[in-house]
């Protein structure tokens, strides 16, 4: 039986992804054939970003309380709507609605998913440890994010809004599939009034507040996804744009990112194997990430970009499933607050992109793309140091 749910989170982990992955390739260069300079584009992303921060610990008090399956459900279908709405579209003003129901659909899923696995295994056993079936989840992740993005490169050279129109198709798809495929056999406290939910929800957010080990994971999470934005947005637009590639090649980068996050999974499994899952092996495995953002700062040329981005991507799959894996060590954190605190993280994280998204949309329109991936790059190194040398706990 437990088999039965790695298979549905490895399936669900593989489509996901790939429903929204049609247009990772063309994003920034959709939004700038539309009219938008760098600033605004990192202003678009943080509308969703900043949904994520409004929405995200309610709508993980509402997966605890009413199900992870409907909130999963849910998420998929609103981020349907918002692709669609991009598809017909063009105006800055659409975006920003579009941006605010996918950054809804977003945190519906988000820390929703990993507490049904969780939950569900520790309910029937599992047959393998949870930080592989993370890690291996990571890599279905990513193998579905190869196929979407390839895809959405190909048809996004046909017509650069294609792949906004398969990406709300898919997702659509991927909730009904989701509404027959999956179980929640553990126990659910159902809620049913407004202010119960907010009391799971406060209840969640102390006892983060409360967990010096576990604020000190989440503040940590917070500066790489701050580092991680400038390149996330702006990567397109310098092989598109500096470097004149078809529209198909970027497909062909992502594929690459996918490969090499896969292998920073892997990664990451020797680490938790060898050194184990601790505070400092999350902070150390950043080292590669922080080296390949700047040597890729650099701009070189095609090849050593690549190659800098390629190295980062190393860093930052090792850190997704040591994450996973830190918070879902067995008595972390209660079953009943589980996606609560999950969605918390993802809040905080989501906080730390918003500011990496301005300033470095700010830094690559006053000076130049380069200077914003190097003044990442060392942002990160400096936060690295400094979390090293807290005291470290497991």
């Amino acid at each position: 039986m437990a088999k039965g749910y790695i298979r549905t989170y490895y399936f669900i982990e593989f489509f996901s992804t790939l429903s929204v992955s049609f247009f990772f390739a063309t994003y920034a260069v959709f939004l700038f054939a539309n009219g938008l300079n760098v600033m605004q584009i990192g202003i678009i992303a943080s509308i969703s970003t900043a949904s994520v921060i409004i929405f995200e610990v309610p709508t993980g008090a509402f997966a605890d309380s009413y199900g992870r399956k409907i909130s999963i459900i849910a998420g998929f279908v609103l981020i349907s709507v918002a692709t669609g709405i991009y598809f017909i579209s063009k105006s800055f003003e659409y975006f920003i609605v579009a941006e605010i129901i996918a950054g809804l659909g977003i945190v519906f899923v988000s820390g929703a998913l990993d507490a049904w696995i969780v939950d569900s295994l520790r309910n029937k056993g599992p047959s393998e440890s949870i930080g592989k079936i993370f890690a291996r989840g990571m890599q279905a992740n990513q193998a579905g994010m190869i196929l979407g993005s390839l895809s959405g490169a190909y048809i996004g050279s046909i017509n650069i809004a294609l792949p906004w129109a398969a990406s709300s198709l898919f997702c659509m798809s991927l909730a009904i599939i989701c509404a027959f495929i999956m179980k929640e056999e553990y126990e659910i406290c159902k809620k049913r009034k407004l202010m119960e939910i907010m009391k799971v929800a406060t209840e969640g957010i102390r006892f983060s507040i409360r967990n010096k080990d576990i604020m000190y994971v989440v503040f940590f999470g917070a500066a790489v996804f701050f580092s991680s934005k400038a390149l996330d947005i702006q990567w397109s637009l310098v092989f598109r744009y500096a470097y004149s590639l078809d529209m198909k090649y970027l497909g062909w980068i992502v594929v690459g990112f996918s490969l090499f996050m896969m292998a920073g999974a892997q990664v990451s499994i020797r680490l938790m194997k060898n050194i184990g899952i601790n505070r400092r092996t999350i902070v150390l495995s950043q080292g590669l990430t922080i080296f390949g953002t700047l040597i890729a700062s650099l701009m070189l040329g095609v090849i050593p970009v690549l190659s800098g981005i390629f190295i980062q991507e190393i860093g930052r799959g090792a850190i997704i499933p040591l994450r996973q894996a830190y918070f879902s060590k067995e008595g972390r954190i209660p079953s009943d607050k589980r996606a609560t605190v999950l969605s918390f993280d993802s809040m905080v994280l989501s906080i730390g992109g918003i500011f990496g998204l301005m300033a470095s949309g700010y830094l690559a329109d006053a000076y130049s793309i380069s200077i914003a991936w190097m003044v990442s790059g060392l942002a990160l190194l400096i936060c690295s140091i400094v979390f090293l040398r807290l005291q470290n706990g497991k």
